[in-house]
C-alpha cells in the first residue's frame, strides 16, 4: 500500500508540476508585443492575441490577393505573402512551414502584431484605405530587425511607399 500511495503522490506532484509550467509558459507574442509597445506609442491592455491559422503558400496568396487577380497576374510577379492579420477575426494567419516561434521569423510576426495592435487600438477602423497600414508596419518591423541584429530581408521603403501611395487613387 505504501509504495503504491508513494507513486501516486509522485505521479501527482509530476503531472501537477507539468501543468503548472505549462500555464506560466510565456505566449510567443509576449516578448514581440512588449517590444512594440515600448517602440512605439501603441498601447496594449491585455487585449486577447490572434488566433493563428495556418495555409500553404498558395491559399495564403488567395486569401491575400483573390483568385481572380492571381490568374490575370499571369507573367507578372505578386509579392509573395508570408502571413497576414485578419481584424475583422483577429486571427493571424501564416504559411504551414512557418515555426513562429523561431527567431528567424520573429521580422514577419512583429510586423503582423503591429496590425493587430493598430486593430486594438482603434487604427484600423478609423482609415480609409487598408494599405496605409502597412508603412508603420514596415517601419517597426525594420526596426526590430535593426535592434535585433535580425538578418531576414528588410522592408523595400520604395515599395511599401508605392503602397501607400495607392491609397490616393
Amino acid at each position: 500500500m505504501g509504495n503504491k500511495l508513494t507513486f501516486f503522490l509522485v505521479v501527482f506532484c509530476i503531472g501537477f508540476y507539468g501543468a503548472v509550467a505549462y500555464i506560466n509558459k510565456p505566449h510567443p507574442f509576449d516578448k514581440h508585443i512588449k517590444w512594440l509597445v515600448e517602440n512605439s506609442e501603441f498601447e496594449y491592455n491585455g487585449e486577447t492575441y490572434p488566433s493563428i491559422a495556418y495555409y500553404s503558400s498558395a491559399e495564403l496568396q488567395v486569401i491575400a490577393y483573390g483568385r481572380e487577380k492571381i490568374e490575370k497576374a499571369d507573367s507578372q510577379a505578386l509579392p509573395k505573402i508570408k502571413a497576414l492579420y485578419n481584424h475583422r477575426e483577429n486571427t493571424l494567419m501564416f504559411t504551414k512551414e512557418m515555426d513562429i516561434t523561431e527567431f528567424k521569423t520573429g521580422y514577419i510576426v512583429v510586423h503582423e502584431l503591429v496590425h493587430f495592435l493598430q486593430n486594438t487600438n482603434n487604427i484600423t477602423e478609423n482609415t480609409e484605405c487598408i494599405q496605409s497600414l502597412e508603412e508603420p508596419a514596415y517601419k517597426l518591423q525594420a526596426e526590430w530587425q535593426r535592434q535585433h541584429n535580425h538578418p531576414g530581408p528588410y522592408p523595400n521603403f520604395l515599395f511599401v511607399r508605392l503602397l501607400s501611395l495607392s491609397c490616393s487613387r
